[in-house]
């Protein structure tokens, strides 16, 4: 489950990258429509997020106490651009704290899975830290991506598709001989493959009683 939750988490990473991809610096903080959540805060919330992260899974917090003024549970966006860090920081360091949260979730999650989610806010959604830390790698990110999608719509910017690197492929196990009674079958397994295989005969049965007939006519 660790790869495939961080598969999702870098996925959510791309994303972010997409959405922000073609948008002006000077334009990162406007608020169309009516949609709060803009990309200078929505950016800066999610590396806080990851902070939390990292955090919780009892290591040291990597983020500036200003931005967790600015980005943390409860802060209201604003449409002053002046008050938000510039796009390319902005993306540098949600792409740093992923990278520390990923190496954090990846060598002390199961340690820390079972443990009491300590955010009362969302106790009754997430009773366990795991299930907290689960939630913050995906589906909360994944929520605000989707308001940043609805952002672009708003600003009439084309759709856009996440850019991530496949997967190295998975190593093919390697074969094992299983005990077996059948000699064609042991031997077939050991031929190779652009080799035909010839079937082992089965060896005749010894006639003992023609054997034993001849006997008794040479003692008399």
């Amino acid at each position: 489950m660790i790869d495939e939750i961080l598969r999702l988490s870098a996925d959510n990473l791309a994303y972010a990258e997409a959405l922000i991809s073609d948008v002006e610096d000077g334009k990162m903080a406007e608020q169309p429509a009516g949609i709060k959540n803009h990309p200078a805060w929505t950016i800066g919330h999610l590396a806080v997020s990851q902070d939390f992260v990292i955090q919780l899974m009892e290591q040291p917090s990597a983020m500036e106490p200003s931005w967790l003024r600015l980005f943390g549970s409860g802060a209201a966006p604003t449409d002053d651009r002046l008050n938000f860090p510039i796009k390319s920081e902005l993306l540098s360091v949600l792409k740093s704290q992923h990278e520390k949260a990923a190496s954090a979730f990846r060598e002390h999650f199961e340690r820390r899975r079972g443990a009491p989610n300590p955010f009362p806010p969302l106790v009754a959604r997430f009773p366990t830290l795991g299930d907290l830390v689960l939630h913050l790698m995906t589906t909360h990110e994944a929520m605000h991506l989707g308001q940043m999608s609805a952002w672009r719509r708003a600003k009439e910017l084309p759709a856009v598709t996440p850019v991530i690197a496949p997967p190295p492929p998975a190593e093919a196990p390697t074969a094992e001989m299983k005990p077996t009674s059948d000699p064609v079958a042991t031997v077939a397994a050991t031929v190779p493959a652009d080799t035909v295989a010839v079937p082992v005969a089965a060896a005749p049965t010894p006639k003992v009683a023609a054997s034993t007939s001849r006997a008794k006519k040479s003692a008399k």
